[in-house]
């Protein structure tokens, strides 16, 4: 097979046209839009990504809602996924988002026509192609942060990153200079353009910073052929045969070579943002070249009082203000006689340094900001006339069942939720209500697609009063929710049906789940591993069942059977002669092995996420672990973790468990592994205790 290096995505994702109209939600709440961006993977340190999260940062401050794809150069048809780990580099090393849709973008067009919102956003050439794939939104925009084509010898990857800025594909295109918003004009686009500011808390003068007279800052990325690494190596020598005395400092990169210069080098490696501040405020000179667009390091440098040296060019001509950067003629010579000029003149050298602080006093990244939101809503569609009031579906396609008993004030954030789905198909939502007491169903909103049915609070069983909601549905697919489990994004509906669509032998459906905003880092991992593992194991096929592996005893493997009825869905007309077993517990449980048994398949998706968690005590703990070992024994005739030596075991293990996820998360404190050790004991008890109740505790 030919191998073409990460070109597959040119013709994996084919281009679609936007449907604008498809979703009932759209435009109706332009300050609360839902946007998109697709970013390509990252590592701590990376500026792009920096300004990336900082406009996602201020457009949540805004209003608006913000999710994020990662595509990365995955091999095969991968599936997309919820990622917990790219949400804590973010947050740990970038900026704290409020945003926790952080998904790995599978590699499939099915995964594109189940992704929608309000607005995309491509951020590098490669993200383009699955952009142009996705048609559920209203505009489709470009986050331009350099001229990409310059980053390659004339070829194909040139030539196919040119193709990107085509007018052909109506990118809006966001610019991080006036030199790419004229680029991008030139490729027939609409653009603006936004200045890279400055983060003055961290970069700023200080009086009693004392300042070198000799000292050059030379920024260094020879990974990164745009920053001119060898233009600037020359120059330095071309600057030492001058005969001035100078010193260097590089920074950017680490385990440089001798630069071949017979004066004082310091590598300073890789560097925070602090130790860049304090580094800008000691040296005489920024030496910081630019091949293509500018980078965040120059406007940091004069924000801290170091005049810039750059090479003197169109792009550096429009996205430089007059006379901040000194520009010079970029050949050794040139940029050789600028540095000699400011090591020798302090007059000049204090007027371009006060020149640089002036230009850089203004920017700030909220400004910035305001102008890229400001543009986004001035190119989307103009709105619609306001829509009608919501009719009763005189078909549905899908009916959503959520039994409820004094749901308290998340019931109405899970119903809204749900009424917000973006499907295009008629869908209804019915409440099962156990005669709550709580007024929970009062603050309901009014939608003809909502129905309440009440029973007494005696006739309530988990299995029955799902088979309830099922009869009442209209519906062909039925999904089911807990009234505590909130679906996290407008993609959830279509994502959760998309397999009973493709393959009319799955039966059911369960999806993910993430943790509710608030609850512990802990938590969150443990639902992390748990629901991950299902993607790897099942990946895009649905799952049949293994005769192979099943029991004499008729035992079904755990990852073949296991299902939640906090997020699923079935498909009705299995469940006519496939019912929920009408039991205290764990109906998903034996419905799912049931189906199996019969012949038919369940499936996981990953990207139809709910918030459901629960951060239950001791007392608690130890009564859902008896009550889950009964269960696992009685029903599925599965043995758990009995003996005193087996749960101590099994306890030691979730601990270590913890530990190495606190590896991962710094913010996991030692208080936290403590009350997490107390848990797991609890645990141990209950099936240690229910063991014992059952007369099997073993040696």
């Amino acid at each position: 097979k030919i191998k073409l290096d990460g070109f597959e995505k040119v013709i994996q994702f084919k281009p679609q046209q936007l449907e604008q109209n498809w979703s009932l939600q759209n435009n109706t709440q332009r300050q609360a839009l839902h946007i998109h961006w697709v970013i390509p993977n990252f590592t701590p340190g990376l500026g792009g990504h920096m300004t990336i999260f900082r406009t996602i940062d201020f457009l949540e401050r805004c209003g608006h809602h913000c999710t994020i794809w990662v595509h990365s150069e995955m091999k095969g048809d991968k599936p997309s996924r919820l990622s917990y780990l790219h949400k804590r580099v973010i947050d740990q090393y970038f900026i704290p988002l409020k945003t926790d849709q952080v998904y790995i973008l599978g590699n499939s067009q099915d995964d594109l026509d189940l992704v929608s919102g309000d607005v995309v956003i491509a951020t590098d050439r490669m993200s383009t192609y699955p952009v142009l794939g996705m048609r559920k939104f209203q505009k489709r925009f470009y986050f331009v942060q350099d001229y990409e084509p310059y980053f390659f010898a004339r070829g194909s990857s040139s030539i196919l990153t040119e193709q990107s800025y085509a007018s052909k594909n109506n990118f809006a295109c966001i610019c991080a200079s006036p030199w790419l918003k004229q680029r991008m004009e030139d490729y027939g686009n609409s653009a603006v353009s936004f200045p890279l500011a400055v983060d003055h808390g961290v970069y700023h003068t200080r009086k009693e910073q004392q300042r070198s007279t000799h000292t050059i800052a030379f920024y260094v990325r020879r990974s990164t052929p745009r920053r001119l690494y060898e233009l600037g190596l020359l120059a330095l020598r071309a600057l030492f045969d001058l005969g001035d005395n100078f010193e260097i400092i590089t920074f950017g990169e680490k385990d440089l070579p001798d630069l071949g210069i017979p004066v004082k080098v310091r590598h300073a490696g890789i560097l925070d943002a602090t130790a860049l501040a304090n580094l800008y405020r000691q040296c005489t000179i920024g030496f910081v070249l630019s091949g293509t667009n500018y980078s965040l390091v120059p406007n940091e440098m004069m924000a801290c009082g170091l005049p810039v040296v750059d090479i003197d060019a169109e792009h550096t001509r429009l996205s430089y203000q007059p006379d901040t950067a000194v520009l010079a003629e970029p050949t050794p010579e040139g940029l050789a006689a600028a540095l000699s000029r400011l090591l020798n003149d302090a007059s000049f050298r204090d007027h371009t340094a006060h020149a640089g602080l002036a230009a850089t006093e203004h920017l700030q990244w909220d400004a910035s900001n305001q102008k890229i939101e400001a543009f986004i809503q001035k190119e989307l569609p103009t709105a619609p006339a306001a829509s009608q009031p919501t009719q009763q579906p005189s078909n549905p396609l899908v009916t959503v069942v959520i039994p409820v008993y004094n749901g308290g004030k998340m019931l109405k954030a899970v119903v809204e939720s749900c009424l917000e789905q973006d499907l295009d198909h008629e869908f209804e939502v019915l409440l099962i209500d156990s005669a709550s007491s709580d007024g929970c169903l009062d603050e309901l909103p009014r939608d003809d697609r909502l129905r309440v049915h009440r029973i007494r609070k005696e006739d309530f069983g988990h299995g029955r009063t799902r088979n309830l909601g099922v009869e009442l549905a209209r519906g062909e697919y039925v999904a089911f929710l807990t009234q505590d489990a909130i679906p996290a994004n407008r993609m959830w509906l279509m994502n959760l049906i998309a397999p009973l669509q493709n393959d009319p032998d799955v039966a059911g459906v369960f999806g993910c789940h993430m943790a509710h905003v608030g609850h512990r880092q802990l938590t969150a991992h443990d639902l992390d591993q748990h629901f991950n593992r299902w993607i790897f194991r099942s990946h895009r096929q649905a799952v049949e069942l293994d005769h192979a592996q099943q029991t004499s005893s008729g035992v079904v493997a755990t990852h073949e059977r296991f299902y939640s009825d906090n997020n699923s869905c079935l498909r009705k007309s299995i469940w006519t002669m496939l019912p929920l077993p009408d039991v205290v517990y764990g109906e998903d449980q034996l419905w799912a092995r049931e189906i199996l048994r019969k012949g038919y398949k369940k499936a996981y998706a990953s990207t139809a996420v709910v918030r459901h968690s629960h951060e239950y005590g001791f007392r608690e703990t130890v009564i859902r672990a008896n009550t889950e070992w009964h269960f696992y024994n009685q029903m599925l005739n599965e043995r758990l973790p009995s003996s005193k030596q087996e749960v101590l075991q099994m306890m030691e293990t979730s601990c270590a468990n913890d530990r190495k996820a606190k590896d991962l998360y710094p913010s996991i404190s030692d208080s936290d592994l403590m009350r997490r050790r107390r848990l797991h004991f609890a645990r141990a008890c209950g099936y240690y205790l229910a063991a014992k109740g059952r007369g099997d505790i073993r040696p």
